[in-house]
This record gives structure tokens, sequence and C-alpha cells, in this order.
């Protein structure tokens, strides 16, 4: 079960490294371009290169419909097509991207093999996991069967010494 979870967390590292990595190239790559079209008109390029660079500039930046969305978007809405064109056109890869590797992961769930998972201790040993009772849990019991314990091997050493 260890390996079963370092290897998850190994990949779950892995994909988001190669995530955050495309991510960062498609953000460095769209959002100047999309900014320099849509608020070119506005905007010299100094000020357009200060607006990418600080997401409280751009939030405050007229026309602020242009830039960011000033809500976010409801399915129910009919789109407007002024409502944060610059950073909405810049995500919506990564978005889609992201929605297509989900719908992919959960598409190879169907096939994976159905484990039945009984009281052995894995699928290889015969070893039973038996629940102890709320007695042998008690700290109090657990203590002192460890002092016993201790006592039984003390008394073992001596002798054997």
């Amino acid at each position: 079960m260890a390996i079963a979870i370092a290897i998850l967390g190994l990949w779950t590292a892995i994909g988001g490294g190669v995530g955050s990595a495309i991510a960062g190239a498609v953000w460095t790559q769209r959002l100047p371009r999309l900014l320099s079209e849509n608020l070119g008109a506005y905007y010299s390029p100094a000020e357009l290169a200060e607006i990418y660079g600080d997401i409280y500039v751009a939030k405050i930046s007229e026309p602020r419909a242009i830039v960011i969305a000033s809500k976010p978007p409801s399915p129910f809405d009919p789109p407007n097509e002024t409502d944060g064109i610059a950073y909405d056109s810049a995500i919506r890869p990564l978005f889609i991207a992201a929605v297509a590797t989900s719908c992919l992961s959960l598409f190879c769930n169907f096939f994976m093999t159905d484990f039945y998972l009984d009281d052995r201790q894995n699928a290889i040993e015969s070893t039973k996991i038996q629940l102890r009772s709320a007695e042998e849990t008690d700290d109090e019991k657990i203590a002192a069967a460890a002092r016993a314990k201790e006592e039984r091997i003390r008394l073992e050493l001596e002798r054997g010494i």
C-alpha cells in the first residue's frame, strides 16, 4: 500500500510540474498578444506590460470588460463578446486541456479491474486482519501487557547471563 501511495504521489508531482510548465508557456505566449490586440489602442506597450505583470493592475484597468471579466460567466447568460476577452481567451485552452484530461481519466476508470477487498492483508498473502475489541485496545491494558512482556524479557536475559 505504501508503494502505491508513493507512486501516486510521484505521478501527481510530475503531472503538476508538467501542467504548470505548459500553463506558464501558454499564458506567457497568449496573454501579451491578446492584451496588445484588444488594448493596443488604449495603452502603450509599457502600460500593457504593467497590466500583464500585475493582476491587481489588470483588475482596475479600463476598459475593464476587455481586460478581465467583471463576474464569472454563467452558462445561462448569453455570451457577451466584450467580457474579459484578453484573460478569458488566454486561459480557455488550459481549461479545455484540463477537462479533456479529466474525461480521459474518467474513461480509463471504466476499464479498471475490480479488486475485491476482503479481510486479508493483501492479495498475495493469506494473513487475515482481525479487528480488536475495545477492551483489547484500552490504553491501560496495553501498557500493562507491555510491562509484563518487558518483565518477562528482563527475567529471560538475567537467566541467560
